[in-house]
């Protein structure tokens, strides 16, 4: 049951024919609005504008079509729903909905006391933002995302440590080899990429078998998230580019620091 400015207010889009007016009273032929999925559902392909419905022992009229909303939740798809002129069926507890070119946490106060002004024994429960209301809607979901985000990067920060831990312990135990090869004439530069460049092919190899797996399990995510694909291609590259660079440096800086050394000393290193 809405007032006729309800639907412009919220923002909720005029489709066919027309929105509810004030000239839609008691004493006026019942009318109502639909929203897009149950003209869809009784009526598809047909444009249900000026059928006649009974709801209950009542004949209404549709005068138009609006789009959907989804008032059960976010991760519930649209319902068939319906708006009723509320001078048509007034309720005793109704809600007002504002729409303020500012804060509307501030014109709080000042649209209580124009509603006292009115009348001043009329009980005001609650007084809510549409941010605030979104927010409650998904405050649940959105604590479980961000316990998985922490999850998240605390797994990629191990995992960084780890691909720097092994590939730093292993360039540095062919700290010998590198001697050899820098005694033998190789050019730093080719020594460099050569150990660095293995470290990273490693490194992508396990990079691909994780973004494999990762794919596999993101239907688990799916029901978490709204209108957010669980395959988020940012997501997985970046993740990715992380542990190359991780792979890169540990693998540059134990290479570069071996190749400082004397290559007689390198030689004799254990």
């Amino acid at each position: 049951m809405v007032t006729p400015d309800y639907l412009r207010t919220l923002g909720i889009a005029l489709r066919q024919g027309r929105y509810l007016d004030r000239g839609d009273t008691a004493g006026t032929p019942s009318v109502l609005l639909v929203n897009e999925t149950m003209a869809r559902q009784y009526w598809p392909n047909e444009n249900p504008v000026g059928t006649r419905i009974r709801m209950d022992s009542d004949w209404t009229t549709i005068v138009g079509v609006v789009g959907d909303i989804k008032t059960a939740g976010l991760d519930v798809p649209a319902q068939a729903e319906t708006y009723w002129p509320a001078a048509q069926a007034p309720r005793a507890a109704t809600s007002l909905a504002i729409h303020t070119r500012g804060d509307p946490a501030k014109l709080a106060a000042a649209v209580v006391r124009e509603i006292h002004a009115v009348d001043d024994g009329l009980p005001i429960l609650q007084v809510s933002t549409m941010d605030e209301i979104l927010d409650r809607e998904v405050f649940g979901r959105r604590a479980q995302t961000d316990l998985l985000a922490i999850f998240a990067g605390v797994a990629l920060l191990l995992a960084a440590l780890g691909i720097y831990g092994v590939l730093a312990y292993a360039v540095a135990q062919r700290t010998q080899e590198i001697g050899i090869r820098m005694a033998l004439g190789a050019r730093p530069k080719d020594v460099l990429l050569s150990i660095a460049g293995q470290g990273l092919r490693w490194s992508a190899i396990g990079i691909l078998i994780g973004v494999g797996c990762g794919l596999a399990l993101t239907r688990l995510l799916s029901k978490m998230l709204f209108a957010v694909s669980a395959t988020d291609p940012m997501a997985f590259v970046g993740a990715a580019v992380v542990l190359l660079a991780v792979a890169w440096v540990a693998s540059y800086i134990p290479a570069r620091r071996a190749m400082k050394l004397d290559p007689i000393a390198a030689l004799r290193e254990e």
